[in-house]
């Protein structure tokens, strides 16, 4: 904890402002100075520096690339442990080990990147490599195509092999490739010949300078699953196609729950619809938690079996205040980042969910806040607002938590800007 004299005009404010929050004094006045890192990106092998290089700081996401002499810098961060995710084309991405900063220094960050082997190459018609087809799951999807890549400065010999039936062609399978050039090869399949679900293979690409495998997925569903609509807090609609029915399906609908894959045996929950034609149907489904992640699947069934479609999920939305088992109330969303005294008022005057008793966290609440940042959610990697008061309320102090790595400082000066998160107690 960082204390300091302070004059008693400055008291006086202070004690104004701790009558507002809750408290009734500060004992001081100590900011935290922003530290910073640099360092310089290089080639592994000769160690010649690497311009134009991707730089991004960890977990904080801010970015920049490398100067002319493979230089980058990151001015103004906050003490803590922080990596470097590095990329530039042709090399491999790195992450570098961690970095400790220091409040009001500098840490350095040098990081070596390794160049990739020019060798056989998948790519789209983008040229982004690609490591799997997905045919979807219409029964009238049957063709795909990729292309093979020859990256390297030497031709090359290739090879494609296929094993699973339902492949029912390869527009061309093997051959010469010259150095840089590009080839076209175009994958059919008979669905006739799948099982019912999911169906995954993989085609090998063997070359004598390298060799892939390429994921051939495609889905065999009587009725498919969609993606969900009308998400809110609480609710959602759940939408399906019933593409055959030569089953002659009584009864579409959807299983769903948390569990990873609903069905009828594992007590997922379910809605249906009696009258059954093939194309869309939908069901709107609530009482849901808010930011939790569901699991569903469309489903058809008659007397004598039940076929789903594939499973899908869907996040809802963040409600307006989570109640933590201690019984504190805390807003989903940061209410600005600003100074102290506007830190208290914003707390003061906040009105959410109809509720106007907000307040700004005592220390040992925000603490809690921070034990349960991941469950609550939307918390910056970054100082939050507290306050902290002697048993008495005689001695109070201004307080932050930084809530990347939860480091506790008390005696922030009043001026600093940290975010705020205001909180009550359950009724």
């Amino acid at each position: 904890m960082k204390n300091s004299i302070i004059p008693t005009v400055l008291i006086l404010v202070i004690s104004l402002i701790f009558v507002a929050c809750g408290g009734s004094e500060s004992s001081g006045s100590n900011s935290k100075e922003p530290g910073s890192i640099f360092g310089t990106v290089t080639d592994k092998a000769t160690g010649e520096p690497l311009k134009s290089a991707g730089v991004e700081l960890l977990p904080v996401g801010l970015k920049t690339v490398t100067g002319s002499d493979g230089s980058f810098e990151f001015l103004d961060i906050s003490a803590g442990h922080y990596n470097l995710f590095v990329t530039k084309t042709g090399y491999s991405e790195t992450k570098s080990s961690t970095i400790a900063v220091e409040s009001g220094k500098s840490a350095r960050g040098d990081v070596q990147l390794e160049k990739v082997s020019a060798a056989l190459r998948i790519i789209d018609d983008k040229g982004k490599e690609i490591e799997e087809l997905d045919f979807g799951m219409r029964p009238d999807d049957v063709s795909r195509s990729f292309n093979i890549f020859n990256d390297s400065p030497d031709s090359i010999n290739w090879e494609i092999t296929k094993t699973a039936e339902w492949i029912k062609s390869v527009s061309k399978e093997s051959g010469n490739l010259a150095a840089g050039d590009t080839l076209g090869i175009i994958v059919v399949i008979d669905r006739s010949l799948m099982r019912e679900g999911e169906n995954l293979t993989q085609l090998h690409i063997t070359s004598n300078n390298g060799n892939k495998q390429l994921a051939v997925k495609a889905g065999n569903y009587d009725v498919v699953t969609l993606d969900a609509t009308m998400i809110k807090a609480t609710s959602a609609t759940l939408n399906g196609e019933l593409v055959v029915n030569d089953a002659e399906y009584t009864e579409t609908g959807f299983v769903y729950g948390r569990m990873t894959t609903p069905s009828f045996d594992n007590d997922a929950m379910a809605v249906s619809n009696s009258a059954v034609q093939l194309g869309n149907f939908g069901n709107a489904v609530s009482d849901l938690k808010d930011y939790v992640k569901y699991y569903y699947r469309a489903y058809a069934k008659n007397d004598t079996k039940t076929v789903y479609g594939e499973t899908k999920s869907f996040v809802t939305l963040i409600g307006e205040y989570v109640t933590l088992p201690t019984g504190l109330v805390v807003a989903r969303k940061d209410a600005g980042e600003v100074d102290f005294e506007s830190a208290c008022n914003l707390c003061l005057t906040y009105t959410l969910a109809g509720f106007t008793d907000w307040h700004l966290p005592t220390l040992e609440e925000l603490l809690i806040l921070y034990n349960n940042k991941d469950f609550i959610g939307n918390f910056e990697n970054a100082d939050y607002w507290a306050y902290y008061c002697e048993e008495d309320n005689e001695a109070c102090s201004t307080c932050t938590v930084d809530f990347m790595d939860g480091t506790t400082w008390c005696g922030v000066d009043l001026s600093s800007r940290s975010h705020v998160r205001c909180v009550r107690t359950a009724e």
